[in-house]
């Protein structure tokens, strides 16, 4: 009886694999599916809208609704990005809600991201090094996120008239880690773009959405819309040196202690010589 049962528990373990290999299977081919139709577009410029709430306790939550335009363009290896949008921050505490308007430009010039928040007469800039084309590929951002979530493919669905390749993302078991949601994000099959997205918390309620409309493949954009000038007093925050890799910061440091020895030991043989010829003739 024993025996049975730990048959038909081993049988359902290795049928479980099974199914989730098959599964892992399909996601991976729609996810290259989608590599390979986004490879073959240069630019496109879309219209996007963008939700989240947020509740941080009983009569505290803050809403930000944002719209806006993207515009992207492929330079060989590079990707070159700019959003503009305009948001209203909407916050409640204790009865009280104030609505706090206020604009997000980000601009990618291929080397650099540049994100501007303007609130007010508040400006702020927040620099970081820019991602590769490669990096902007379905691919490459989904290698990424398997680190941390559990993802699965789910059946097509259409958006505003399109077909798309559904993902469902759950984050994976973190010891100490209270439950959390799912995230649903759609890319368009034809082209690659992502073009909806849906977060849920743990008790299922919409926390996060955003759609992408009037999506136009291959449009003419001039690299000017992609050039960043920082306003005059904004402040800055540069993020660059805390992105460079250690191993590339010790190997500067350690390129001119290398340099140093060879010199000095070059010169010192030099000198030895220059000293010992004179005294060798008294030498007996």
């Amino acid at each position: 009886m024993k025996c049975s049962r730990l048959v038909a528990a081993v049988s359902a373990t290795l049928l479980g694999l099974t199914v989730m290999a098959a599964a892992d299977e399909k996601a991976d081919k729609a996810i290259k599916e989608l590599d390979q139709a986004f490879a073959k577009i240069n630019s496109y410029t879309a219209r996007i809208e963008s939700m989240t709430d947020t509740e941080f306790g009983p009569g505290h939550t803050q809403k930000m609704e944002m719209v806006g335009k993207a515009e992207w363009l492929r330079k060989g290896k590079k990707a070159l990005m700019r959003t503009e949008t305009k948001c209203n921050t909407i916050k409640t505490e204790d009865g009280n809600t104030t609505k706090t308007p206020s604009t997000i430009t980000i601009i990618s010039d291929g080397d650099f991201l540049y994100m501007l928040t303007e609130e007010g007469d508040q400006k702020t800039v927040i620099k970081s090094k820019a991602q590769s084309a490669e990096e902007h590929h379905p691919g490459a951002m989904f290698a990424q996120l398997r680190s941390y979530y559990d993802i699965t493919l789910l059946p097509d669905e259409r958006v505003n008239g399109a077909a798309c390749h559904v993902f469902e993302m759950k984050m994976k078991p973190m010891e100490g880690m209270p439950p959390s949601g799912r995230q649903l994000m759609y890319y368009q099959k034809d082209n690659g773009v992502q073009i909806k997205t849906e977060g849920f918390d743990a008790n299922g309620k919409l926390i996060v959405s955003s759609i992408t409309t009037d999506v136009k493949i291959n449009a003419d954009i001039s690299p000017d819309r992609f050039k960043f000038e920082i306003p005059e007093g904004a402040q800055v925050m540069d993020m660059t040196a805390s992105q460079q890799p250690p191993a590339q910061a010790e190997s500067k440091t350690e390129e001119p202690e290398k340099e140093q020895p060879k010199q000095e030991e070059q010169k010192k043989p030099e000198k030895k010589k220059g000293f010992k010829l004179p005294k060798r003739p008294k030498l007996p």
